[in-house]
């Protein structure tokens, strides 16, 4: 018998440096994370700067201090520089800028990066926002730059005060998840950068099989709470619910597997086991094993903000897009992410937006998408 032996070839192991030394670190946006990453990083000692809008500036400076609570732990950040004045902190030297907002502001604040940064002087960029196209964007100005998209399964919020106002003070975490970095050459310095942060739990992945795993998490009792004003819980408890939120998960994976992306955990999220839940499981029992593991919706975040964008197009609009470029219909997936979106630009009240309403617009998707 001949045995048939397939040769590997070295490939050196890569340098972990256990530190790093002191960086000129741009932290840019407006959400919780974006606040917790420089304020930790700051502790640790790299010159941070945080451009951030004005409610934010105005009550960190009055109340002297940015306040981060996770579990057994309180901690206050003083004088971390802060600005709403791109000019101001959009100046060299930088060694990371760090992108920590939803996917439709990124194109604007590359073309803003692009005025003032020459395109071969770029320092390697950090993007932390929900979706697909965000790192597509920024690399098409940003050519030979380090880009390295993450994305969190950790939460992070905005404490809020009785009125149900954010107090842009005080940001609050829990300890359960991560982050996951897409693959890149920068990804073992990203990856301590986010450990000096207080996040210890970070995954690298492949870009596609990382993106397109994250999105399938990330549409999981999203549209629906956000479109009908209802808690996550009400689309488990709701058969009539369930039914559509089962049909977006069906559509989605469907498309995975047509592009023959494989699927890969996140921190604390089993992605993998989950992707063949949704392939074999029926709807009841399906529900039976995401219930336990309901996350606020970020959609309805976003409407409740009134910016007048969503980032839908880059979660349920990927998986509709992709479908329509395959030859199929994802015609569930569609309708959603139209939807969110008129509403968040002012098409549609979102007051009026029914379930009678949406099972109308169902029906006109199957019967005209092909």
């Amino acid at each position: 018998m001949m045995l048939l032996f397939q040769r590997k070839l070295y490939q050196p192991p890569r340098k972990r440096n256990k530190k790093l030394v002191t960086m000129q670190i741009l932290v840019w946006g407006n959400s919780p994370i974006a606040g917790w990453i420089a304020g930790k990083l700051h502790l640790a000692q790299h010159q941070v700067k945080w451009l951030s809008d004005d409610n934010i500036v105005k009550n960190v400076e009055r109340f002297r201090g940015l306040y981060l609570q996770a579990p057994n732990e309180q901690t206050i950040v003083r004088s971390l520089p802060l600005s709403s004045s791109i000019d101001e902190f959009l100046r060299p030297p930088i060694d990371w800028i760090i992108l920590a907002m939803p996917t439709w502001a990124i194109s604007q604040i590359a073309y803003e990066m692009a005025r003032r940064i020459p395109a071969k002087n770029c320092p390697s960029i950090l993007i932390i926002s929900d979706g697909i196209g965000a790192r597509e964007k920024v690399r098409s100005l940003f050519e030979e730059t380090p880009i390295i998209q993450a994305f969190s399964t950790r939460l992070f919020q905005w404490t809020i005060l009785a009125d149900g106002q954010p107090a842009y003070e005080s940001i609050i975490s829990n300890n359960r998840g991560g982050i996951a970095l897409t693959a890149s050459e920068k990804d073992v310095e990203a990856e301590l950068l986010f450990k000096q942060a207080g996040i210890h739990n970070v995954k690298i992945h492949p870009a596609q099989s990382l993106e397109w795993s994250s999105l399938l998490w990330q549409i999981q009792v999203n549209a629906l709470p956000a479109l009908l004003r209802v808690s996550p819980e009400t689309v488990y408890d709701e058969e009539e619910l369930f039914n559509i939120e089962y049909r977006q998960l069906r559509e989605a994976i469907q498309i995975i597997d047509l592009q023959k992306i494989p699927l890969v955990d996140l921190p604390e999220v089993a992605l993998r086991r989950l992707g063949w839940q949704i392939r074999i499981l029926p709807p009841n029992l399906l529900k039976k094993v995401l219930r336990p593991n309901i996350k606020p919706s970020s959609l309805f975040a976003e409407l409740s903000l009134k910016t007048g964008r969503s980032d839908a197009a880059y979660l349920n609009g990927i998986v509709a897009k992709t479908a329509h470029d395959i030859g199929i219909a994802a015609p569930v997936n569609y309708t959603l992410a139209v939807s969110v979106t008129d509403i968040a630009e002012g098409r549609i009240m979102w007051e009026q937006f029914t379930l009678d309403y949406l099972h109308t617009l169902l029906r006109i998707a199957e019967r005209h998408i092909t």
